[in-house]
């Protein structure tokens, strides 16, 4: 498996997920929904991005 989950965070009823391919070096963000209708947005993102959205502090 070349796919990684390397962040996750949840807030209220939202899930922010990044994935990282190590193979084709590349990094995906994931927003999921569990509730009716799931929601599922899915989006090539850069390692810049991923990092920015890591190191952000709430």
């Amino acid at each position: 498996m070349d796919k990684r989950k390397i962040f996750s965070i949840g807030y209220e009823d939202l899930t922010t997920l990044i994935f990282y391919h190590d193979k084709k070096n590349k990094f995906i963000l994931v927003i999921a929904k569990e509730d009716d209708p799931p929601l599922i947005i899915e989006k090539k993102i850069s390692r810049a991005e991923a990092f920015r959205l890591m190191n952000t502090r709430r």
